[in-house]
């Protein structure tokens, strides 16, 4: 599994300073045939488009899998 919890214009000496570059630099970690995870509402189309690529199955919070925090703890669905 890998997993981007989020995305922003940040460590731009490295990874640029365009949201589409940095979604795609960060998709980077995700392997063919493994589950790719994004945790970012709304990602750059990159990272998704990375992801079928390659061959890893995307999930994309919001679409595939939500989560909530309620009074006994998180809550998960799909």
């Amino acid at each position: 599994v890998s997993v981007i919890t989020s995305l922003a214009i940040d460590h731009v000496d490295w990874l640029g300073d365009d949201i589409n570059v940095i979604g795609f630099e960060k998709a980077g970690i995700y392997r063919a045939g493994k589950p790719a995870i994004c945790g970012q509402p709304l990602p750059p189309a990159t990272v998704a488009a990375h992801a079928d690529d390659i061959g890893a199955e995307f999930f994309q919070v919001g679409i595939q899998f939500d989560y909530a925090l309620t009074e006994k703890g998180w809550k998960w669905s799909s």
